[in-house]
């Protein structure tokens, strides 16, 4: 079973060393490298190392073959650190495949490939395999559930990307182990019907309405598919096909006292695609904290603690896996912009697991706020607060948020000083209210409202009084 292959640079990230150190004698073109005399690359990358101790404590396995193909003159080595684990020398005209057989034993092992031309060299299709264990793969199907609001340039990159993908090769062993439930809330979409995509129409209930749409249609095929997770993703990421790949494989090789935990996706930046801008997440109250946050990928620096996951505590919806034994009976709260994915997690529990290529390229939150953004990220991190016992006291909400208000006024933001306003006001009225609200009309309103900044000054007394009293 291939767990890991070698990525190349291609159309969504070009940063080569994401994938490859090299010096000016060696080439890559359509997924072959190619080395002039005195030629040197190394895969240590954030992309192509194989983090063997992680592998090995989520799938208990620890011996494990990398195979490739190689033609021309010179030595490849396979390390770990400084260490040369084994070394061969290539001597053949012709394309060859090369086995090395390796284990982890070490609780920091990284393996990866140092390679020297001594003249031409050839190298192509990478990959590394499970050796020799008795652990049989668990069967894996993933329902992959998007949520779309009039982004169908994106969307649809993603689907063709999908397509292209071994799970829809009739001859591949990965064949229908995946399937799309894409809901649109704009309804506006119109694709013919596809074996393994399916689109829905939906009202604009937000993401967090479409999510939970996708998941009532997941479940309806349950006992045809048995889907054994859903991973939710956002429509405007850009991904590579390995990413699926290498978390079908992982949750198919996982131990049993990992298989009921999330796997979550990195976010990389779309403005700089070799930065991280977080692997996952840990709430803090609202105070989000990010691991490695804005960190360049490229760096060697990264690499030793690349998958560390201390204190995470869940994944971003721009790519997150869950169990189907979870996501069958819980749906998301009805937060319709944000939010929902921090309380999802939360519910969950446990420690996400990351594991580097996995990830998405998703623009980032500052490119985001608009006037309406304010008013769900503050309503619905008071309501996350409240359920998890993390809120503050009500004299510290209120500073907060005529902080907040003050910001807004002094900058004659007053739309964002109105939407703040309505936020404290509507989550006074309790979360059994924010159960039952028709997400579409909640939404409707808030955009017809419109702020003043003499209306702003008496409503935001008047909502400072209520919150008070408010038991």
């Amino acid at each position: 079973m291939v767990v890991q292959s070698v990525i190349f640079p291609n159309s969504v990230c070009m940063e080569k060393e994401l994938y490859f150190r090299t010096n000016e004698n060696v080439y890559i073109e359509n997924e072959q490298i190619y080395m002039d005399p005195n030629g040197k690359l190394t895969t240590d990358t954030y992309m192509n190392l194989f983090d063997a101790a992680v592998w090995q404590k989520y799938t208990g396995i620890n011996k494990w073959r990398m195979l490739f193909q190689a033609a021309g003159f010179g030595r490849v080595k396979l390390k770990t650190g400084n260490t040369t684990v084994i070394e061969l020398e290539i001597h053949c005209a012709d394309m060859n495949e090369k086995q090395i057989v390796f284990e982890c034993n070490s609780d920091d092992s990284y393996f990866y490939l140092d390679v020297e031309a001594s003249d031409r060299m050839k190298l192509s299709d990478i990959r590394i395999l499970t050796y020799e264990t008795d652990q049989e793969a668990t069967r894996v199907c993933l329902a992959l559930d998007i949520c779309t609001f009039r982004r169908q340039k994106a969307l649809y990159h993603s689907l063709e990307v999908i397509r292209g993908s071994r799970f829809l090769k009739a001859n591949d062993s990965l064949y229908g182990k995946l399937q799309v439930y894409v809901v649109d809330n704009a309804s506006e979409i119109s694709i013919p019907e596809e074996e393994f995509i399916s689109v829905y129409h939906n009202l604009n209930t937000g993401g967090s309405g479409g999510f939970t749409r996708g998941l009532d249609e997941i479940r309806k095929t349950l006992p045809k598919t048995g889907f054994t997770h859903v991973v939710f993703m956002d429509d405007d990421v850009e991904f590579i096909p390995e990413t699926l790949y290498r978390l079908y494989m992982l949750l198919s090789l996982m131990k049993e006292e990992y298989k009921d935990e999330v796997v979550a996706g990195r976010m990389f930046r779309m403005d700089d695609r070799k930065v991280q801008y977080t692997a996952a997440e840990i709430w803090n109250r609202g105070d989000i904290r990010h691991i490695g946050l804005n960190a360049d990928m490229t760096q060697l620096s990264v690499l030793s603690d690349v998958n560390a996951n201390a204190n995470a505590e869940y994944g971003g919806w721009w790519f997150c896996c869950f169990p189907m034994r979870f996501a069958k009976e819980n749906n998301p709260l009805p937060f319709f912009l944000h939010c929902d994915d921090v309380e999802y997690g939360l519910r969950h529990g446990g420690t996400p697991i990351i594991l580097n290529g996995i990830q998405v390229w998703h623009e980032t939150y500052e490119y985001r706020q608009t006037p309406l953004m304010a008013y769900y990220d503050m309503r619905n991190k008071l309501f996350v607060n409240q359920l998890y016992g993390q809120g503050d006291s009500k004299n510290e909400v209120l500073a907060e948020w005529k902080s907040m208000l003050s910001k807004a006024h002094v900058e004659k933001d007053y739309q964002t000083e109105l939407m703040l306003i309505y936020a404290l006001w509507d989550y006074g009225k309790g979360i059994q209210w924010l159960r039952k609200i028709d997400l579409e009309k909640n939404n409707q309103k808030l955009l017809k409202r419109r702020g003043k900044w003499i209306k702003n000054v008496i409503a935001w007394r008047i909502v400072w009084g209520r919150y008070r009293i408010i038991k």
